[in-house]
């Protein structure tokens, strides 16, 4: 049987005569009661017995612990001078307990230790409740791989702050249909303020694996799941989450054989973060980063799922809610909802931002970064629609909304802004079933972005940034628009608008294979930009803008949009009428 080992209650309320050293020393067979370097203690006993305020330096070895740390006074665990500590997670008994190695009450700081797990009936790594505090810095999380179905195999934090500098999380592995956070899930409080942090840190080929055959599958963020969703708005309260020089490589969401056909709700969501914040103010930076070869995809061809942001996925319902991505590499992610075999129970599934995904409301700025490689693919059988949409970046400013209007008074602009970026073959593409009922949509090789349904303003702007060979391809009944960019603006904005500027478009290409539908009609080579609202409208800008080789390429219709005669540069229009004529101005657009 398990044993759940209590190594700190209040220091007034120690089981064992508390500690006065303020360095206690422990040792994986240490049996001493003084617990100093020559005669070190148990772990158990030295984290019962010590005062708050104690720093516990672990000698070097493996620790093998069968039972729960309770950690409920402030203290600091760390391996004594740089030495090289392993805790392990084991079940005495088999019984797959999911019970963490420490559980934090307090404010701890964890300090050069490594933590292991296994691939059958481990414990999981650390957990944290309401009001604890947790740093980590030069610490490793390896191998928990629990069969249960278990949100952060890791470290599950239900504090309200948190920090990591100079961590690695690797090979860790949570299984279920409903899960968030594969590494690290972060579950906090609605009543006050949150802070979590992430320096200098690698995240590597941790993943959710959904194999659960139930009503619904919903799994979120490969290596991290953030979700706080606060049932009364409290826009005076925020939850900030920074990345710093963090790494995020071959991290993923999979879907695995043996899903029933009673599965109706199928998302999966950012292969390396996720992060869902409804009801308060939410502020996400990126900085100096690089996601690498994450994705979200299905393995098996019989049942569609819809995949959303394969490095980064977010959503948020707070019109003031920002999210700052800056000097960071997105190379070769992916987003695979399409059902990339052929079978005649297959479902449509929708393929949204092969690196990052935004849904909601707010202001979202990419600057002096750069994508590379990143894919989307959607698929459409059995007569359900699959979109791909953004393959590098999809940002939705609408769904949220529908059904509503915010008052003028009480909305906000949202904001798409890319600065000094560039975007370089990155695709969005549909596959199609035998004898499709539907068509479907690719849109935006490398930005797709949708305004709609109750934002007072909208506005879209590059400066200054260049976007070389990207690609929307459309297989059969597909309708693919904006080879490089698709921007739509729907029903009920007040006003839009959108300015590019100091900007390249190289190469891109927009192309459908129409199989004879005549109505496949590609748009916009390089660019297309739809109008459905009836506000106010300011017509986009262009200045200092060039487009060189870029096409709008179908098999048996001529292609629209505007350009050389090489192939369409670029498509404006409301719905299907032409909505403006570019400026014949010197230097203005260069073909």
């Amino acid at each position: 049987m398990s044993r759940l080992v209590v190594l700190a209650l209040l220091w007034a309320t120690c089981l064992l005569p508390c500690l006065s050293a303020k360095s206690i020393f422990v040792s994986p067979d240490g049996n001493g009661s003084a617990c100093q370097q020559e005669a070190p203690c148990a772990l158990p006993v030295a984290v019962q017995s010590s005062a708050a305020g104690a720093e516990i330096l672990f000698l070097p070895g493996n620790y093998t612990l069968n039972g729960t740390v309770i950690i409920a006074v402030n203290m600091t665990l760390r391996s004594a001078d740089g030495g090289d500590v392993s805790i392990h997670a084991l079940q005495e008994d088999g019984s797959h307990n999911m019970s963490p190695i420490f559980s934090i009450q307090a404010a701890v700081e964890l300090i050069g230790l490594k933590f292991r797990g296994c691939s059958s009936g481990c414990m999981s790594g650390i957990s944290t409740s309401p009001g604890s505090f947790l740093t980590a810095k030069n610490c490793s999380f390896e191998d928990f791989q629990p069969q249960k179905s278990w949100p952060g195999v890791a470290i599950s934090l239900m504090s309200q702050e948190a920090r990591f500098e100079h961590c690695r999380f690797s090979s860790n592995v949570a299984t279920g249909s409903l899960i968030t956070g594969g590494a690290i899930s972060i579950t906090p409080s609605c009543e006050s303020d949150a802070v979590y942090s992430f320096s200098d840190c690698l995240f590597v080929d941790n993943s959710i694996q959904g194999d659960f055959n139930g009503p619904s599958l919903s799994l979120s963020g490969g290596a991290i799941g953030l979700n706080q969703e606060c049932k009364r708005k409290s826009p005076w309260l925020s939850t900030q989450v920074k990345f710093l020089r963090t790494n995020f490589t071959s991290n993923s969401i999979n879907v695995a054989p043996g899903f029933s056909a009673g599965v109706v709700e199928k998302m999966m969501r950012g292969g390396g973060i996720s992060a869902t914040l409804r009801k308060r103010f939410a502020q996400v930076t990126v900085q100096d980063c690089v996601c690498n070869g994450n994705t979200v995809s299905q393995t098996i061809g019989l049942h569609g799922v819809s995949a959303e942001g394969g490095a980064i996925f977010m959503e948020t319902d707070t019109d003031s809610s920002t999210l700052d991505i800056a000097t960071s590499l997105f190379t070769a992610n992916s987003a695979q909802g399409g059902n990339l075999e052929s079978q005649a129970r297959e479902f449509g599934a929708h393929g949204f931002g092969g690196a990052l995904m935004y849904r909601g409301a707010g202001k979202i700025r990419l600057s002096s970064s750069n994508f590379v490689s990143n894919e989307a693919i959607s698929g459409t059988g059995g007569g359900i629609r699959g979109d791909g949409a953004g393959g590098a970046v999809y940002i939705d400013f609408g769904s949220l909304r529908v059904g509503t209007r915010i008052p003028q008074a009480d909305a906000d602009f949202d904001v798409l802004s890319i600065d000094a970026s560039t975007f370089t073959l990155n695709s969005v593409r549909t596959t199609t079933a035998p004898n499709p009922l539907t068509d479907a949509a690719a849109t935006g090789g490398a930005v797709s972005v949708y305004f709609g349904y109750g934002v007072a303003e909208a506005s879209f702007d590059v400066r200054s940034s260049v976007f070389t060979q990207n690609s929307a391809f459309a297989e059969a009944n597909d309708a693919p628009a904006g080879g490089a960019v698709a921007v739509t603006w729907d029903d009920q904005i007040d006003r839009v608008g959108s300015v590019i500027s100091d900007s390249i478009f190289r190469e891109n290409v927009v192309r459908a294979d129409s199989g004879g539908r005549s109505n496949a009609v590609p748009r916009g080579g390089a660019i297309v930009m739809r109008v459905r609202s009836a506000q106010n409208i300011d017509a986009p800008q262009f200045f200092n803008v060039s487009f060189i080789g870029n096409m709008a390429q179908a098999s048996s219709c001529v292609a629209c949009g505007g350009g050389s005669a090489v192939g369409g540069a670029l498509s404006v229009y409301r719905d299907s009428t032409v909505f403006i004529s570019l400026p014949k101005q010197p230097g203005l657009i260069r073909e």
